[in-house]
C-alpha cells in the first residue's frame, strides 16, 4: 500500500464582509511557505468570485433570454470583452475613473 500524503490544515485570515470564505483548507504541503501561498490563493479566490458576481449582475452575464447556441456565444463574447475592458481600465494607474 503505497503511502499516504502528509495532511495539514491551515487556516487564513478571513475579511469580515465575505460570510462565505472557508477559514481553513487541507493542504498536503508542509513548506513553511505554504501558508503564504494558501493565502494568496485564498485572496485569487476572492477576487475571482467578485469577478463572477460584477460579470452576472454588472454586465449582464444572466440576462440572456435567447434560444440558440450562436446568439448564447454571440453574448457572452461580448460580456466578456466588456470585462477585460474594465478590468484593464482597473488596473492602469493612469486611467481617469468617474467621480
Amino acid at each position: 500500500m503505497p503511502a499516504s500524503p502528509d495532511v495539514g490544515v491551515q487556516s487564513a485570515p478571513s475579511s469580515s464582509s465575505s460570510s462565505s470564505s472557508a477559514s481553513a483548507w487541507l493542504s498536503g504541503r508542509r513548506a513553511p511557505a505554504a501558508g503564504v501561498e494558501a493565502v494568496r490563493w485564498a485572496k485569487t479566490r476572492r477576487r475571482i468570485e467578485h469577478d463572477y458576481r460584477e460579470l452576472e449582475h454588472g454586465l449582464g452575464l444572466d440576462h440572456f433570454e435567447g434560444r440558440t447556441r450562436r446568439g448564447w456565444r454571440h453574448h457572452v463574447t461580448l460580456v466578456t470583452a466588456a470585462q477585460a475592458f474594465l478590468t484593464l481600465r482597473r488596473l492602469d494607474p493612469e486611467a481617469q475613473m468617474p467621480a
